[in-house]
C-alpha cells in the first residue's frame, strides 16, 4: 500500500467548473528519507511558467502543469531490466567464441576505489562487494543490463514541460528511461493516457532467467517502438484513472508484465462514476479515502473460519476502512500477510488468487 501509486483525470462533463480536473498521488516507501521528489519551478525561452516535482540528478520535471497542460504519473510496472551470464577471460567477455574487453570504470566510493567492469552492450557485471577494489578474475558472472537511452530519449522527456496540447506531450512520452502511466490535460479540455518506457525486444526469452551473453542471439535487438504503448484520448467514460494496475492492449506487444491487483483502480472508478459534478473539493477527499477493495474481496473468504465474539467478530463487522485506531484493520492485515507468505512457501499463490491480477507475460499472479 506505501510504494503503490495513484492518480486520475476528469474531462469538464464530470467537474462542476467545467474543465479537467487531475489528481495526482505518487507514493514512497517511508523508509525513503530523505524525500526523494522535490519542488522546482522555471520559467521556458517561450516565457511560459513551469511547476512540478523532479527527483535528484535529474533536471526535469516529470510531474507539474504550464499555463497549457498538467501532467502525472504512476509507475508502469514494465520489466525493462534483464540479468545476463557473462563468461569472462584475462579480462574480456565471450561472443560467440569471440573475446572482447571489458570496459573498466573507477569510482571513488566511501573512500575506496571500486571497480566496476561492463560490456558494450551496457551488461554491468556483479561481483561480490569485497571484491570490487580488486581486478577481476576468470570466471562466470551475473550482469545486469537496464535501459540506457541517448541524449535525443532524455531530450523528448525534458521537452514534456513545455507542451501545450495533451496530442503534443502524447508524441514526446512513448520512449522513456522510466516505465510510467501518464496522464495529461489541457486547457482546451482534452484528457489523455500515455504509457512510457523502453522495454527490450527478447529475442529468445521473456526477460524472467538470466540467459547465457555469450551467445549472441540471447541478446537484446532493440526496444519497443512508440506505437507498442497504449495511448487514450477523450474516452467516452470521461475519466482515466491509473493506480499500478494492468494497463495493456491484448493486440500489440507484452508491456506490463507486472502490474499490481485491481482492487485500487476499481475503488476510484467507483468513486469517479458517483457523480457528474466533482469538484476540486471531491478529489481531494477521494486522495483520502481509507476504504480497501481488496478487504471487501477477502473477507467474506475469511468469514466461515473467523468466531462469533471478540476481535474476529469486529473484523467480520468492520467497515473495510483503514483508521489509525481500527484494530480490525490491523487483524486483517496480519491474517493477509501471512496467508500469502504460507502460499509463497507452499507454491500455492498462483492456484487461490487467480482472478485478482493477471499479467501479459506471466499469466495469472
Amino acid at each position: 500500500v506505501i510504494t503503490n501509486s495513484n492518480n486520475w483525470v476528469i474531462s469538464g462533463v464530470l467537474s462542476s467548473s467545467g474543465f479537467p480536473i487531475m489528481s495526482s498521488d505518487p507514493h514512497l516507501d517511508l523508509s525513503k528519507q530523505p524525500n526523494t521528489f522535490y519542488e522546482s519551478s522555471y520559467k521556458s525561452w517561450q516565457g511560459n511558467s513551469v511547476f512540478g516535482i523532479s527527483v535528484p540528478g535529474i533536471p526535469i520535471i516529470l510531474m507539474g502543469r504550464n499555463r497549457d497542460i498538467s501532467f502525472t504519473l504512476t509507475y508502469g510496472m514494465m520489466d525493462m531490466g534483464d540479468y545476463f551470464l557473462e563468461k569472462v577471460k584475462d579480462g574480456k567477455y565471450e561472443r560467440d567464441g569471440n573475446y572482447f574487453p571489458l570496459t573498466v570504470r573507477k569510482h571513488l566510493v566511501a573512500g575506496k576505489n571500486v571497480l566496476f567492469y561492463e560490456t558494450a552492450e551496457g551488461h554491468i557485471i556483479e561481483r561480490n562487494i569485497e571484491n570490487y577494489e580488486h581486478e577481476i578474475v576468470d570466471g562466470i558472472y551475473v550482469a545486469l543490463r537496464v535501459p540506457d537511452r541517448n541524449d535525443e530519449i532524455t531530450m523528448r522527456q525534458a521537452l514534456l514541460p513545455f507542451a501545450t496540447t495533451v496530442q503534443e506531450a502524447q508524441k514526446l512520452l512513448p520512449q522513456s528511461n522510466l516505465g510510467s502511466n501518464y496522464l495529461l490535460a489541457d486547457n482546451r479540455g482534452n484528457i489523455g493516457y500515455q504509457q512510457t518506457g523502453s522495454v527490450p525486444l527478447r529475442p529468445t526469452s521473456n526477460g524472467l532467467l538470466p540467459l547465457p551473453a555469450w551467445k549472441s542471439e540471447n541478446l537484446w535487438t532493440g526496444y519497443l517502438a512508440d506505437d507498442d504503448y497504449l495511448t487514450k484520448l477523450n474516452p467516452p467514460e470521461q475519466f482515466i484513472t491509473t493506480a499500478n494496475n494492468l494497463n495493456q492492449d491484448p493486440n500489440k506487444p507484452c508491456v506490463n508484465t507486472y502490474p499490481a491487483l485491481p482492487t485500487r483502480v476499481n475503488r476510484i472508478t467507483e468513486l469517479l462514476k458517483q457523480s457528474t459534478n466533482h469538484s476540486v473539493e471531491d478529489m481531494m477527499r477521494y486522495q483520502g479515502d481509507t476504504f480497501s477493495k481488496l478487504a471487501d474481496i477477502t473477507i467474506p473468504l475469511l468469514d466461515p473460519f473467523l468466531s462469533k465474539s471478540g476481535i474476529e467478530d469486529e473484523l467480520r463487522k468492520w467497515d473495510r476502512r483503514f483508521q489509525i485506531d481500527s484494530r480490525p484493520s490491523a487483524l486483517w492485515f496480519r491474517i493477509l500477510l501471512t496467508v500469502v507468505l504460507k502460499l509463497l512457501k507452499s507454491d500455492q499463490l498462483t492456484h487461490t488468487f487467480p482472478p485478482l491480477a493477471s499479467s501479459c507475460r506471466r499469466g495469472d499472479l
